[in-house]
């Protein structure tokens, strides 16, 4: 976590950066470290610290030291930033008050955390979604079995955030990413759940907030969950925790008895393995889904891909080759308009005639480059399978895509069920050009 606070004192030439970083997974190697701004961009002071709060209250030390030399803080927050504006804008007192009930929730602090948000109560700060999750966070820690009000605000603070998305209006979240609070609300959604008994919930909340900001440590609470509520997906856990447990976060998956069998298994899997199966992971799109995606996309799926996405278990395709692991995870229909604007700036942000890209898509593939729909990609690499959606003889087709070559196609297959046939048929046969995509080495 990387939290800053900068610094103005006239005429600006002086201008100051605290940039305090929390290592969260490892509990120590925290840093507080200070920028001249517009100058080297080797730190005027570095501390590292072995726990969170020596570092917070360094923190706040150092910006107390500046204040008392003149300095202002300014509403600036994007801990990357080297050199301020003229004139920047003094960060209003709500803020820098959230800044510090954020502070206060790192560390636990119940009391300090109880007189900031009854000090923030009637401030714009109380309708912001990071105080609305840290005010749920506490209700829960300070009253733990009362699920019913503590799930109604830890919604409340979710529901906030996505008001704020669909209306396109700002957010004060200090230096945190917007998904970053996503996934702590839902961190914490799914604690209520898990508290309150349920486990369905509890574990969808779980991988939604590792969807929207995956690590290894919440994808080895999902992996725990499976184990011992989900025994019908314990496999899908084991082999997730076979893969990513040298990263951390998976210890309570990997000391069950039944893993070390598996892992066993798993060494001993012949190549001869056809290579691919369904992880088991996702629900089925509803109509209504169905029905919206498609009144947004502005065309009817085709017949194949919309039989697909009402297939139940089919979000996920996990592909095995020499050792390796890939997971090719296959958007929901709700995602589908989000990917395709996406795509579409990524291949024409460098180039200032967005008719220039358009014209070239058209000449040399026959199709619309604005109705390219993602609707699959493999998990940390930068490439999609894509669907045409636009009008005339290339609609439904289907291509592989990768954002190295953001102007080139390939794999071209003429339907839905052509191109997935087409890439489980490669995986078997050792296609290097479809092993290549996946991102797995042919030796």
């Amino acid at each position: 976590m990387y939290l800053a606070k900068f610094f103005h004192r006239p005429p600006g030439n002086d201008d100051r950066e605290l940039l305090l970083i929390l290592d969260s997974s490892s509990g120590d190697g925290h840093s507080l470290l200070g920028f001249n701004m517009g100058g080297p961009n080797e730190p005027y002071l570095r501390e590292d610290f072995s726990s969170a709060r020596a570092a917070i209250s360094a923190l706040r030390r150092e910006a107390e030291g500046l204040r008392r030399c003149g300095y202002g803080e300014t509403a600036d927050t994007r801990y990357t930033l080297r050199a301020l504006a003229p004139n920047p804008r003094p960060k209003p007192a709500w803020q820098q008050g959230l800044d510090e009930l954020l502070l206060c929730a790192l560390l636990d602090d119940a009391a300090s955390q109880s007189a900031l948000m009854h000090k923030l109560a009637g401030a714009p700060a109380a309708q912001e979604p990071l105080y609305l999750w840290i005010a749920a966070r506490y209700g829960f820690a300070t009253k733990p079995d009362d699920h019913t009000t503590a799930l109604a605000q830890a919604e409340n603070a979710r529901d906030a955030l996505g008001a704020r998305r669909a209306s396109k209006a700002p957010l004060y979240a200090w230096s945190l990413r917007p998904l970053a609070i996503e996934a702590y609300v839902h961190d914490l959604l799914c604690e209520i759940h898990f508290a309150a008994g349920d486990m369905q919930a509890a574990l969808e909340a779980a991988q939604h907030a590792q969807e929207v900001k995956g690590d290894q440590y919440r994808g080895g609470r999902i992996a725990w969950l499976l184990c011992q509520h989900f025994p019908a997906r314990e496999e899908d856990a084991f082999e997730q925790a076979y893969r990513y447990a040298q990263f951390g976060g998976y210890e309570a998956v990997t000391a069950l008895p039944a893993y070390t069998a598996y892992a066993t298994r798993r060494q001993r899997r012949m190549e001869s393995d056809k290579g691919w199966r369904w992880s088991g992971r996702g629900e089925p799109a509803t109509d209504a889904n169905l029905r919206d995606a498609e009144l947004r996309l502005g065309v009817a799926l085709p017949a194949d891909y919309r039989r697909f996405l009402q297939t139940p278990r089919r979000t996920e395709l996990l592909v095995r080759h020499a050792g390796t692991t890939i997971n090719l995870r296959f958007f929901a229909a709700t995602a589908l308009v989000r990917q395709r604007d996406s795509l579409f700036r990524y291949i024409t942000r460098t180039n200032r005639s967005v008719a220039r890209a358009e014209n070239y898509f058209r000449a040399e593939y026959g199709l619309s480059l604005r109705h390219l729909v993602p609707i699959a990609e493999p998990l940390d690499l930068g490439c999609n399978i894509l669907i045409h959606l636009g009008r005339g003889d290339r609609f439904g087709w289907c291509y592989r895509w990768n954002h190295d070559g953001a102007w080139e196609l390939d794999g071209a297959q003429p339907n839905f069920d052509a191109a997935l046939a087409a890439l489980t048929s490669g995986i078997e046969r050792r296609d290097p050009s479809v092993l290549r995509f996946l991102g797995i080495g042919i030796v």
